[in-house]
């Protein structure tokens, strides 16, 4: 009995000793094949995220050049001092509402194009109501019409204005971002000339961010420079909601995606990855 106890013994410890580095060796493969397939996953994941963002400033510009059109335009200056002044009041009304109606309708999304004067008065050019004076969007703006002009009025650049509840029309509710610029006067570039906003829906950044995952398991929403909600699928309810705060460091800031999307989207589960850019 005790040659076979031995004999067993030693088979054991023949099996254990042979199993143990096979063992060891699949764990190591397999702790190397997770690390490599996580840092393919986070390379794959940056350089789509990447795209995105140029696939977005791209687009931007486009809409930028048609702002561009109008407020270096010498004849938008000239209808501005006219309005103010009084001058053919509706002879320039129509005559700025034909100019703009041209640009509005050269880019989708587009849904209004307005401009304010250093008075205050204001030619819009809507989609979204027929009306001449009244832009619908800026009574639900969360800046008020000085506000927003005294805002883009102190300098030569681009103001981008995030995601925000515009109006209801034909009983669909509009979210809109807003791109707005000083009107400059080439001959005169102290002189104040009022302001141009060109107002896109939100529908256009879905399409840039769906356009990157019809054939991924991957979702994609755009969060704006205040840490709130600009863009999120086909929900809009969830625009504006806050996130983060951008001051945070990246590791924060991913840690409260993750808790915001726990609370918010049912498909995200604790398996799931964020990923910033």
């Amino acid at each position: 009995m005790r040659k076979i106890s031995l004999r067993n013994k030693l088979i054991r410890l023949f099996i254990i000793t042979s199993l143990l580095p096979i063992v060891i060796l699949g764990v190591y493969s397999y702790m190397n094949i997770s690390k490599a397939l996580s840092e393919n996953t986070e390379t794959m994941s940056e350089a789509s995220l990447r795209q995105i963002d140029n696939n977005l400033n791209i687009s931007l510009e486009s809409y930028k050049d048609v702002m561009y059109q109008i407020y270096t335009a010498d004849e938008v200056v000239t209808w501005v001092n006219n309005l103010d002044n009084g001058i053919d009041e509706a002879v320039t009304v129509n005559q700025m509402r034909r100019f703009l109606s041209s640009l509005l309708y050269s880019k989708d999304y587009i849904r209004s194009v307005s401009v304010i004067t250093p008075q205050r008065n204001i030619v819009t050019y809507e989609q979204l109501t027929p009306s001449t004076y009244k832009s619908p969007w800026m009574e639900n703006f969360s800046l008020t019409t000085n506000e927003l002009y005294n805002d883009v009025i102190v300098d030569y650049d681009t103001h981008i204005y995030s995601t925000e509840y515009a109006t209801k029309f034909a009983n669909k509710d509009y979210y809109l971002f807003h791109l707005a610029h000083r009107i400059i006067d080439y001959k005169n570039l102290e002189k104040e000339c009022g302001i141009v906003i060109v107002s896109v829906d939100e529908d256009f950044l879905k399409e840039v961010c769906a356009g990157s995952s019809e054939k991924e398991r991957v979702f994609y929403f755009i969060v704006d420079e205040a840490g709130e909600v600009a863009s999120f699928g086909s929900r809009e309810e969830m625009i504006k909601m806050p996130v983060t705060a951008m001051d945070k460091s990246d590791k924060e800031r991913i840690e409260d995606y993750r808790e915001f999307l726990k609370k918010n989207d049912p498909e995200f589960s604790q398996s799931s990855a964020v990923y910033l850019y």
